[in-house]
């Protein structure tokens, strides 16, 4: 398991919630898996709202 940068979690995040592209997509692009995906997400959103 290799792990991602948290520069590289954030763009990745930013362009799923930001681009009309699909989670698959996403992961596809960002070599990650879906799971991953949403729980970079999640903690994004998380940090906003505080």
């Amino acid at each position: 398991m290799k792990h991602k940068s948290d520069d590289y979690k954030l763009t990745a995040v930013q362009y799923y919630l930001v681009e009309d592209v699909t989670q698959k997509e996403v992961c596809k692009i960002f070599k990650c898996s879906p799971r991953s995906l949403m729980r970079w997400v999640d903690k994004y959103k998380k940090k906003m709202v505080n």
